[in-house]
């Protein structure tokens, strides 16, 4: 049995009738709004705060601009000396830890209109 459709066939001829006019009336298309810096550094701000309540820290920040880092680097000078002093048992955890554990960044950055991108970086 075929499914019906909500959508009935003027439905589609309202839209190609709106779009018609539209073209015939030349409006201009609507103007850009910039955000003011304030407004800027604001969503900044806000989101950095709720990334730093999730776990990550601020690396740097700028007006429009952060990098967030998250996780922690390895101590290899540590995991040596935990080797040395094991006869090489520690080695295997070592390892591990050089494979699993690494930091993440991200960054934030609010363009001129006020949207706000978070970007994985490498």
């Amino acid at each position: 049995m075929p499914q019906e459709s909500n959508r009935g066939s003027g439905d589609d001829e309202f839209v190609a009738s709106v779009e018609i006019v539209a073209a015939e009336l030349h409006l201009p298309p609507p103007p850009v709004v910039y955000a003011t810096p304030e407004q800027r550094a604001a969503l900044l701000s806000q989101t950095v705060a709720t990334q730093v309540a999730a776990g990550w820290r601020v690396e740097s920040q700028g007006p429009i601009s952060a990098i967030l880092v998250t996780g922690t680097p390895v101590n290899h000078v540590l995991q040596l000396l935990l080797t040395v002093f094991t006869c090489g048992l520690w080695a295997p955890i070592w390892l591990l830890l050089a494979l699993t554990s690494r930091e993440r960044r991200a960054q934030v950055a609010v363009d001129d209109f006020g949207n706000v991108y978070v970007q994985q970086l490498r």
